[in-house]
């Protein structure tokens, strides 16, 4: 599969955020549906979406997937958002499927 790169994560009036993260494939297969979690410092599940399946890229750019991760009430501190948090999919390279973000203040 690919690497995750956030979008950013905004506060809606509700008192939930939404964090949305675009998906890379860039390797010469299409990556199968898999899953991707936010979790908190403490690795507690805040929330989790669905990734669809992404095609492989014909040329050199990568094909990509944006998901949106929302989450009831306010998260505080650091989070971390995990792509195939089961390590469903096999690839040659997974230290790409682990991001940093920190919650809004």
């Amino acid at each position: 599969m690919g690497s995750t790169r956030t979008g950013g994560l905004a506060a809606s009036r509700r008192a939930s955020y939404a964090l949305t993260i675009t998906v890379h494939n860039l390797v010469a297969a299409p990556s199968p549906r898999t899953t991707l979690r936010l979790q908190n410092a403490k690795d507690d599940s805040l929330a989790e979406a669905d990734v669809p399946p992404i095609e492989a890229p014909l040329n050199p750019k990568p094909r990509r997937a944006e998901v949106e991760v929302s989450v009831k009430g306010s998260p505080s501190g650091k989070c971390r958002v995990l792509l195939d948090p089961w390590d469903d999919v096999k690839e040659v390279m997974e230290v790409n499927n682990r991001l940093g973000v920190s919650s809004p203040a």
